[in-house]
Protein backbone atom coordinates (compact mmCIF):
# COMPACT_ATOMS: atom_id res chain seq x y z
CA UNK A 1 0.00 0.00 0.00
CA UNK A 2 1.37 3.40 -0.93
CA UNK A 3 1.40 6.44 1.33
CA UNK A 4 -1.37 8.05 -0.73
CA UNK A 5 -3.55 4.91 -0.61
CA UNK A 6 -3.04 4.63 3.15
CA UNK A 7 -3.96 8.25 3.83
CA UNK A 8 -6.88 8.14 1.38
CA UNK A 9 -8.33 5.06 3.07
CA UNK A 10 -8.08 6.54 6.57
CA UNK A 11 -9.58 9.87 5.51
CA UNK A 12 -12.40 8.05 3.68
CA UNK A 13 -13.19 5.84 6.67
CA UNK A 14 -13.29 8.82 9.03
CA UNK A 15 -15.54 10.75 6.65
CA UNK A 16 -17.91 7.82 6.13
CA UNK A 17 -18.08 7.20 9.89
CA UNK A 18 -18.96 10.83 10.55
CA UNK A 19 -21.51 11.42 7.77
CA UNK A 20 -22.97 7.91 7.42
CA UNK A 21 -25.67 7.82 4.74
CA UNK A 22 -25.08 11.50 4.00
CA UNK A 23 -21.50 10.89 2.83
CA UNK A 24 -22.30 10.38 -0.85
CA UNK A 25 -24.56 12.01 -3.43
CA UNK A 26 -25.21 11.29 -7.09
CA UNK A 27 -23.85 13.83 -9.60
CA UNK A 28 -23.82 13.82 -13.36
CA UNK A 29 -20.25 13.89 -14.65
CA UNK A 30 -19.66 13.74 -18.39
CA UNK A 31 -23.27 12.68 -18.87
CA UNK A 32 -22.99 9.78 -16.42
CA UNK A 33 -24.51 9.54 -12.97
CA UNK A 34 -21.71 8.94 -10.47
CA UNK A 35 -21.58 8.55 -6.71
CA UNK A 36 -19.34 11.24 -5.17
CA UNK A 37 -18.74 12.81 -1.76
CA UNK A 38 -21.33 15.38 -0.70
CA UNK A 39 -19.98 18.92 -0.42
CA UNK A 40 -19.64 18.72 3.37
CA UNK A 41 -18.10 15.24 3.24
CA UNK A 42 -15.62 16.39 0.60
CA UNK A 43 -14.50 19.28 2.81
CA UNK A 44 -14.04 16.93 5.76
CA UNK A 45 -12.17 14.40 3.61
CA UNK A 46 -9.77 17.09 2.40
CA UNK A 47 -9.19 18.36 5.94
CA UNK A 48 -8.61 14.83 7.30
CA UNK A 49 -6.36 13.94 4.38
CA UNK A 50 -4.15 16.97 5.12
CA UNK A 51 -4.09 16.22 8.87
CA UNK A 52 -3.18 12.56 8.38
CA UNK A 53 -0.57 13.38 5.74
CA UNK A 54 1.05 15.89 8.10
CA UNK A 55 1.13 13.35 10.96
CA UNK A 56 2.47 10.64 8.64
CA UNK A 57 5.27 12.90 7.43
CA UNK A 58 6.18 13.89 11.01
CA UNK A 59 6.43 10.23 12.01
CA UNK A 60 8.55 9.45 8.95
CA UNK A 61 10.85 12.39 9.72
CA UNK A 62 11.20 11.26 13.35
CA UNK A 63 11.97 7.69 12.30
CA UNK A 64 14.67 8.74 9.84
CA UNK A 65 16.40 10.88 12.49
CA UNK A 66 16.66 8.00 14.97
Amino acid sequence: MTKKEFIDELATQLTESYYGEETYVYNYIDGEEQLVFSEQANRMFNDKYYEIETMYDLVQDTNTKN
